[in-house]
C-alpha cells in the first residue's frame, strides 16, 4: 500500500505544470487507474467518474489544490482500509459534496475527512451512512448557530 501511496505521489508531481482543466483531468485519470490497478483509457467511465468527484469536491471546499484534495481522500481510504474497511477515495470525494452542498461559502474539507473516517472506523457507519450522519450534522449545525430571533415581550 506505501508503494502505491508513493507511486501516487509521483505521478501527481507531474501535474504541477498543467492549466486547472487538463490538471483535474489527468488527476482524475491517475486516481481512476490508481483505484481500479488498471491501466484505463482517458474516455473509460471510471475516469469521467473521478474527474466529477474532484470538480464536485472542489465546489465545496476551501482547500484550493486539488492535488491536496485527492491526495486527503487517498490517505482517508488508505487508513479505512489498513482497518478492514473498504473505501474508495472517488466514493470520498463524491461524499463531501453530499455532505456540505447546502453550504453557501466553501468549507474545511479535511476536518470533514477526519469525521467521516470516524464515522466509518469508530460508529462501524457504513459510506452511505456516514454520508447522511454528518449532512444531518451539517443541516442542524447550520440551524443552531443563528440567532433565534428575538420575541418582543407585549405589555398589558
Amino acid at each position: 500500500m506505501a508503494i502505491k501511496f508513493l507511486v501516487f505521489l509521483l505521478m501527481l508531481s507531474n501535474l504541477a505544470q498543467a492549466d486547472d482543466t487538463s490538471k483535474e483531468s489527468e488527476l482524475g485519470f491517475k486516481l481512476a487507474s490508481l483505484e481500479t490497478n488498471e491501466n484505463l483509457s482517458k474516455s473509460d467511465i471510471r475516469v469521467a467518474r473521478a474527474i466529477r468527484a474532484i470538480s464536485d469536491a472542489e465546489s465545496v471546499c476551501a482547500e484550493s489544490d486539488p492535488v491536496r484534495l485527492v491526495d486527503q481522500a487517498v490517505n482517508t481510504a488508505d487508513m479505512l482500509k489498513k482497518n478492514g474497511i473498504y473505501s474508495s477515495a472517488v466514493d470520498i470525494l463524491e461524499g463531501l459534496k453530499a455532505i456540505l452542498f447546502d453550504y453557501k461559502e466553501k468549507q474545511d474539507c479535511m476536518k470533514t475527512l477526519y469525521y467521516y473516517f470516524q464515522g466509518r472506523s469508530e460508529l462501524d457507519f457504513n459510506h452511505s451512512q456516514a454520508v447522511a450522519a454528518l449532512h444531518i450534522l451539517v443541516v442542524n449545525g447550520n440551524k443552531l448557530a443563528e440567532k433565534p430571533e428575538s420575541k418582543k415581550s407585549h405589555k398589558r
